[in-house]
């Protein structure tokens, strides 16, 4: 193995696993420490119906791939339905969510640029449940609102329609 190689791979990640929202797991693909801060990758696989609180990020763009199932993606007034191979970018300090609108387990990769906010998954472990909105503060992630919804709202769309938008691409 080259020294590079070796490199990444440091901080180890891999088959480790963190528990993230309800019904979401996480394992740090990535770790930020390895690239200097540049960026970091995270898998999340997420049970049917799962989903995450709006937020925004101070520090960070986040950048999703859809790998499978499906989800509703909400970044800032807008919502769309991703199927497998969606690509879309959340800019610093937009307010964004996402729900697993599939009927099975559904799989997202997502990257963080800079990193850094992946280091949140070994202090959220001992957190109580009430204390994690001042703990993502501490790590830069403000919780705005309630996850995106269930229903799809007027005005969304299905990636791969006519709608053009910069952020997302299939």
């Amino acid at each position: 193995m080259s020294q590079g190689a070796e490199r990444l791979s440091s901080f180890g990640g891999g088959n480790v696993w963190f528990k993230g929202a309800d019904g979401e797991r996480q394992a740090i693909r990535v770790d930020s420490r390895d690239t200097h801060g540049m960026y970091s990758v995270i898998e999340s696989v997420a049970s049917p119906g799962c989903a995450v609180p709006t937020h925004s990020h101070r520090n960070e763009e986040e950048h999703f791939l859809v790998i499978s199932g499906r989800y509703r993606i909400a970044i800032g007034d807008q919502t769309l339905d991703a199927p497998p191979g969606t690509r879309a970018t959340v800019p610093r300090n937009t307010p964004h969510s996402w729900r697993n609108i599939a009927a099975e387990e559904s799989r997202l990769l997502v990257v963080l640029t800079p990193g850094g906010f992946e280091q949140i998954v070994y202090a959220v472990k001992d957190t109580r449940p009430e204390k994690i909105p001042q703990l993502a503060a501490e790590f830069g992630c403000d919780i705005v609102g309630p996850p995106v919804a269930d229903e799809s709202p007027v005005g969304s769309y299905v990636v791969g329609m006519t709608e053009k938008d910069a952020w997302c691409e299939r």
